[in-house]
């Protein structure tokens, strides 16, 4: 029997890459901005590439880093917020 890692893919499976993630984070944010959000902030960490490319490429910028914020398995992570560009968003996904 298999053990439950607790991931919902690899980062071998056929759907990773394909922009599912990128199209459901900008189907909420434009869900957030219809209900009147302002000013959206997303986090994650240093090791996190596919969050940080899919963030960047909503609009998100990148406003503050901490390094080393959190550490496991041995490895230091840096803590990485980002704030949405509306206007960014907008130009690039519609109202």
């Amino acid at each position: 029997m298999k053990k439950n890692t607790g991931r919902t893919c690899s980062r071998s499976s056929p759907g990773r890459g394909v922009g599912v993630g990128e199209a459901a984070l900008a189907l909420e944010v434009k869900y957030l901005i219809g209900k009147g959000a302002k000013s959206l902030f997303l986090e994650t960490h240093s090791k996190n590439a596919p969050m940080m490319k899919c963030a960047e490429k909503l609009g998100f910028l990148l406003i503050e880093k901490e390094e080393a914020k959190w550490k496991a398995a041995g490895e230091a992570y840096d803590r990485l917020l980002y704030r949405l560009d509306l206007e960014l968003f907008q130009s690039r996904y519609g109202k």
